[in-house]
């Protein structure tokens, strides 16, 4: 379960909010190692220098991250991906764009409009084992202490 953790070049790496602290990492992950429940670093999020983390905020990275939802899981203290459009399928392991419920009869004709064909849906976490290494850096705002 490797979730590679780095800083970004520059000094803008740590800001104070009176008594919480606010860090910039960015994280890259392994490939086929995403974890059922999500990531926690080796050493937990000590390793950036918080004790407690209250919550995470993607503030940039690669374009390729934004097809993916992602979220610290408090409780968990892990940093958990969803695939935005998981409407009734089992949790995805492929990434790849929305597309018409299974089974559904193709559209093939400008007329039909197929809407009635699309599954929306809450958001699923990635099967356990999704490759995210293809989707380079994510940059993150930590908040915590």
């Amino acid at each position: 379960m490797a979730l590679t953790i780095t800083f970004p070049a520059g000094d803008a790496k740590e800001v104070s909010l009176g008594n919480l602290r606010a860090k910039i990492i960015e994280v890259t992950a392994a490939a086929s190692d995403y974890p059922t429940g999500g990531y926690k670093p080796t050493g937990g999020w000590a390793s950036i220098g918080m004790r407690v983390v209250y919550g995470m905020k993607r503030i940039g990275g690669n374009p390729l991250w934004a097809k993916l939802i992602e979220h610290y899981d408090s409780v968990n203290d892990k940093l958990m991906f969803m695939y935005p459009s998981g409407g009734g399928a089992a949790a995805p392991a492929a990434l790849a764009d929305p597309a018409l419920a299974a089974g559904a009869t193709p559209v093939s004709s400008a007329a039909a409009s197929g809407s009635a064909d699309i599954i929306p849906g809450q958001g699923k976490e990635l099967a356990s084992l999704t490759d995210l290494s293809g989707n380079g850096v994510l940059r993150l705002l930590v908040i915590g202490n």
